[in-house]
């Protein structure tokens, strides 16, 4: 019996490992996943495309491709949007923990020549955005790092730094530059070798970098120039497949790279917004209706890759959407992306109400 056991557990692992490798998915059958079938032929009679996954810790019990004309020869990697910020913050905690720097440090003590109405802003106010910086997309197209600083750093602060949460794309890049500067090593480079690679994510990359091998990128909703800048880097600049964030996650409940104290300071709770949602580096949480704790992260871009992580620790259950087929309804202001939609979707099905 105990030898049954094991082999079950080996097939489990080796479908896990194919899955993962790029394979077709032997889809798994069941009332839950033809639910789900059923969802997702629906959003894509109304134009979606994209990738789903929906896990139970190792156990992967629902995935799907969708209208993405390679994935039967190579794995979608879409641009992920903010969702890159919280690889931003896996940098800097993997720095602190090898003691070249501090969350607590002055952005002043990494940075040169800061401003001295700046200098009282930490590494800790720009994870949790509450620096004093507004979103004003600073440094978007300067290719040079000293220009780019001042640019991010030449406004006045609308806020003491500490004192309001205030959700800018600015925090992190300055946040990938102190990477730079604190590691010696171009920010790519270091988050490629110390988070991506580490972690098993093979079909994930950075804005203005080739594509790697075996990765295919869906068409964006709008073209947009693909050369590596300020405004990009740390912020948003990356593209994964829905197969390496389940890696990457994994990765993290594990501690196979960063450290259950590191982790936690991640994923936890650091303030609470006016709205009640628990603010983490770039990971946000709160409450569902069953009173239960959810956690999320997500971004989305105007030339349409958006991506969403929602975790449900309570439950054990980890729904990941990404697409580059942009918002999923018209208008101005705020839209919902399919990654949303989507995820809404696998919510309504894989949680019980």
């Amino acid at each position: 019996m105990g030898n049954k056991k094991a082999r079950i557990v080996n097939i489990r692992v080796l479908l896990i490992a194919i899955l993962l490798s790029g394979a077709a998915f032997a889809h798994v059958d069941g009332p839950l996943q033809q639910k789900a079938d059923k969802a997702i032929d629906g959003l894509e009679q109304s134009g979606y495309e994209g990738s789903v996954l929906v896990s139970r810790g190792d156990d992967l019990v629902y995935f799907r491709d969708s209208g993405v004309a390679d994935a039967e020869t190579c794995v979608p990697s879409y641009w992920i949007a903010s969702i890159t910020k919280q690889f931003t913050a896996v940098g800097i905690l993997l720095l602190q923990e090898r003691d070249v720097l501090n969350v607590n440090d002055s952005i002043a003590d990494h940075l040169p020549d800061v401003p001295s109405d700046k200098s009282g802003i930490t590494l800790l106010h720009l994870l949790t955005h509450t620096s004093g910086l507004q979103q004003r997309y600073a440094a978007d197209g300067i290719t040079d790092r000293e220009a780019a600083q001042d640019a991010l750093l030449a406004p006045e602060l609308v806020t003491e730094p500490g004192a309001e949460f205030s959700y800018a794309n600015d925090n992190y890049n300055l946040l990938a530059m102190i990477i730079e500067v604190a590691s010696g090593e171009a920010y790519e480079e270091f988050l490629g070798r110390e988070v991506l690679s580490s972690s098993g994510m093979k079909n994930s990359g950075f804005w203005g970098l080739p594509l790697e091998s075996g990765s295919c990128v869906p068409p964006v909703a709008a073209e947009v120039a693909q050369s590596a800048n300020w405004g990009f880097r740390g912020a948003t600049g990356m593209r994964a497949s829905v197969r390496d964030l389940h890696v990457f996650m994994r990765a993290l409940d594990r501690h196979d790279f960063l450290s259950k104290k590191s982790t936690a300071m991640l994923m936890g709770n650091h303030l609470t917004s006016p709205s009640g949602t628990e603010i983490g580096f770039n990971w946000f949480g709160r409450k569902i209706d069953d009173g239960s704790h959810m956690k999320f992260s997500r971004g989305q871009e105007s030339f349409g890759g958006n991506a969403v992580i929602y975790d449900y620790p309570d439950r054990r259950l980890r729904i990941i959407t990404a697409t580059n087929a942009g918002p999923a309804e018209a208008g101005e202001g705020p839209v919902e992306g399919w990654s949303r939609k989507t995820h809404r979707a696998m919510e309504n099905i894989f949680i019980a109400r």
